[in-house]
């Protein structure tokens, strides 16, 4: 409770939210928790929602011409088909009554940071596939990009991006468990690359979010 409190109040609501479904267990209710990582748009079809974090990243780094030169953070991307079918799959498994917690509830991480792409690459990736001439930056100096910027999608979100420093550094999360058990049930999450990547571009430039050059 007390990390919870510390955090936003985006953080708090999600702790008070899982209290109420753990206050279920014990219940003939069969009581599971699914904790998605940051959703991104489909894998195959590159659709997703254009105002999230990842969609606003992307549009804003083409907007300002300039992307986060970070290797060793990674943009969280998370296909929302691999966390439906995931969840489907766990739902619809058979369960060993016998193995059933008493004290806890089950809890799964539906996460693919690990296989995500890191800002920089997501931001060289961009300027191939888009044609444009985006510069690599500091995270001071995309900040000021970004605070300067008032009628970029990106700039609401500017509380992300702390003067204190960068804070988009995700996971880890402890999610073997959960990619195990839904790998033996026939999901796997995808490697998130240059072609799944171009997928989203090309989605976001048909709704004229993105510019394209070529």
């Amino acid at each position: 409770f007390e990390a919870a409190l510390a955090s936003t109040p985006y953080v708090l609501t999600k702790w008070i939210a899982e209290e109420h479904v753990r206050a279920l267990h014990g219940t003939p209710l069969p009581v599971t928790v699914y904790r998605p990582a940051m959703l991104a748009a489909h894998s195959a079809r590159g659709h997703g929602n254009p105002d999230d974090f990842v969609h606003r990243y992307l549009t804003g780094v083409t907007e300002l011409g300039t992307y986060l030169d970070i290797e060793d953070a990674r943009l969280d991307m998370t296909p929302v088909d691999y966390v439906a079918d995931a969840i489907a799959a766990l739902v619809f498994a058979p369960r060993d009554q016998s193995a059933k917690s008493e004290t806890h509830v089950e809890t799964h991480h539906l996460v693919n940071v690990d296989q995500s792409m890191s800002y920089a690459a997501v931001g060289r990736a961009l300027r191939k596939l888009t044609g444009l001439d985006l510069v690599p930056a500091s995270y001071d100096a995309f900040r000021a990009a970004l605070a300067a910027a008032p009628a970029s999608r990106l700039h609401p979100l500017l509380p992300y991006f702390p003067e204190t420093g960068f804070t988009m550094t995700m996971g880890p999360w402890p999610s073997s468990k959960t990619k195990a058990a839904v790998r033996t049930l026939g999901v796997s999450a995808p490697v998130i690359d240059e072609a799944i990547l171009a997928k989203v571009v090309a989605s976001l430039a048909k709704r004229g979010r993105v510019h394209m050059m070529r």
